[in-house]
């Protein structure tokens, strides 16, 4: 953790009294504590000697960085990605951080799928906090019911990484600087079974919205309660109105990757909170591209208070009270390494 990580922690806790002020205490070292159970490490994917032609191929690219993820959904604790603009330098820094048993198996994994990856492990942590100047900060929920997907590569032009790097790109190299954070870990498992009552109920005619309302396994009284408002009507509707294909087949695509639980965060600073503050919306502008008419979307959060949620990223904290479920096309969609 940075020096001003460890600022911004001490002033919230000399700020309270009291129980308070032993409570923030131990919470705060608990929380050290764990972060130093991290590693973290700065992942460099460089291009093949002799190709010097931009990258057309972007959906390999990010197809590969989803393979990755798929292989991370058996460990159980979180794992982290970042990309990240230091308070001082203009390069966009990718980095990924790990729970200390899980390094070496991350590191394999990463030589693996990029046979000519940079691995480095970083000491001390880096700093996007201008010492003398203001933080802004944000995260990202979903826009609809959990089970629809939002728009991935697959279904873009461009790649989805270009207008992150865009924003990035406007941060000036003395005294400002950002960070997007990605923190994800595999989802229950009841939660695809979920979602799998809810295809069955869309099978059996219920409109979209019904059915995600449907918490029991198939053919029991959920299905039947779904129905039972003005059955007769419903049910002559449904026939006229017939299957709703379109959302089967966006639930199925959820479900045919891997299912996570994440954290998405957006932190800048600057020597304004008018700038900070600009600079946020540069980059979480971004995430407009992941909705479409009939798919979910993502939602940003600028809470009136930051200090929390600033806090929250230093310690790389997942909160699952901020959690999406996204499958690893998702994740990836929103997060992977490029090549340099």
């Amino acid at each position: 953790m940075g020096s001003l990580g460890t600022f911004l922690v001490v002033a919230a806790v000399i700020a309270l009294g009291g129980g308070a002020y032993v409570l923030a205490r131990y919470l705060a070292r608990r929380a050290l504590l764990e972060s130093i159970e991290t590693k973290l490490f700065l992942v460099r994917i460089p291009k093949p000697k002799g190709d010097n032609q931009p990258n057309t191929d972007y959906k390999n690219e990010v197809n590969v960085f989803e393979q990755f993820i798929s292989r991370l959904s058996s460990f159980r604790r979180p794992f982290v990605c970042e990309a990240a603009v230091h308070h001082i330098g203009e390069e966009i820094h990718f980095y990924i951080a790990v729970h200390r048993s899980y390094a070496d198996h991350v590191i394999k994994t990463i030589h693996g799928l990029w046979n000519n990856a940079s691995v480095s492990e970083v000491s001390d942590d880096y700093n996007i906090f201008n010492p003398e100047g203001s933080a802004a900060a944000a995260w990202v929920r979903q826009a609809e019911h959990f089970a629809l997907p939002v728009r991935t590569y697959s279904h873009l032009e461009a790649d989805p990484l270009f207008p992150f790097l865009g924003g990035f790109a406007k941060i000036r190299e003395v005294g400002e600087g950002a960070a997007v954070q990605v923190i994800f870990r595999p989802a229950a498992s009841n939660v695809k079974a979920k979602i799998q009552h809810y295809l069955h109920a869309l099978r059996q005619g219920v409109p979209l919205p019904r059915a995600l309302r449907v918490t029991s396994p198939p053919g029991l009284r959920e299905v039947s309660v779904a129905l039972s408002p003005k059955r007769l009507q419903e049910e002559e509707e449904k026939k006229q109105q017939g299957v709703d294909e379109e959302a089967i087949k966006l639930l199925e695509e959820k479900i045919s990757k891997p299912l996570f639980e994440v954290n998405v965060r957006v932190v800048t600073s600057a020597p304004t909170a008018r700038e900070a503050q600009d600079i946020l919306e540069g980059l979480t502008g971004s995430f407009g591209q992941f909705a479409a008419p009939t798919r979910n979307g993502l939602k940003v959060v600028v809470p009136r208070n930051p200090k929390a949620l600033i806090n929250a990223f230093i310690f790389r904290k997942f909160l699952a009270r901020q959690a999406m479920l996204l499958n690893s096309e998702e994740i990836a969609s929103l997060y992977h390494f490029p090549t340099s």
